[in-house]
């Protein structure tokens, strides 16, 4: 009589938290992978380099950083682009200056808020192998687009569709004067 054996898949695997296969086609690369995750409130991007002793991260950057560069948003698309370009000029002051994305088990969506952090890391200087149709128009990661429809709101609707952002002290009419002012920040600073 033979015995059946049945082979329990690892728990990250049974769990959905890690695609392995896709993992190691990474790994393979041998370049560092720009982590990308997202939360309720906020973004991370770190960039990530693989070690026989675990994952190292060379350098990250996260949207609740934006505060002290005057930015208040925390996970719109111009947070997440600022987001990408505060580590992108981190890690080309650490001398890496490619990466790949890594964006784990999340789907991706064109035009996303985590395409927007890849195009911020593009913006800062990085090379990052991306298809240009997947990233973000200038005036969606710039926030002309929220500003264009908070300007066509009456003060009720604007009141209610953009409460977040005004406790956060962050006037979705002037958005794009704050979004440069915050880039100018990120880029006179010694990050």
């Amino acid at each position: 009589m033979s015995k059946v054996r049945h082979e329990i898949p690892l728990k990250r695997r049974r769990n959905k938290e890690t695609d392995y296969s896709k993992r190691l086609a990474l790994l393979k690369s041998e370049k560092h992978r720009l982590v990308l995750r997202k939360s309720n409130k906020y973004v991370s991007a770190q960039l990530v380099k693989y070690s026989r002793n675990g994952d190292e991260t060379i350098v990250a950057a996260f949207s609740k950083e934006l505060n002290g560069f005057g930015f208040k948003g925390n996970k719109n698309i111009p947070s997440c682009y600022l987001t990408g370009y505060l580590l992108g000029k981190r890690a080309i002051a650490k001398g890496v200056n490619e990466a790949i994305v890594d964006i784990g088990i999340q789907t991706p969506h064109h035009k996303s808020r985590l395409f927007a952090i890849v195009k911020g890391l593009l913006d800062s200087g990085m090379a990052i192998p991306v298809d240009v149709i997947v990233l973000p128009t200038e005036d969606m990661y710039s926030g002309k687009t929220i500003e264009n429809y908070a300007k066509a709101l009456d003060k009720e609707k604007l009141e209610k569709r953009f409460s977040e952002y005004l406790k956060q002290g962050l006037d979705p009419k002037n958005i794009v004067n704050v979004f440069n002012a915050s880039k100018k920040k990120i880029d006179e600073s010694k990050v």
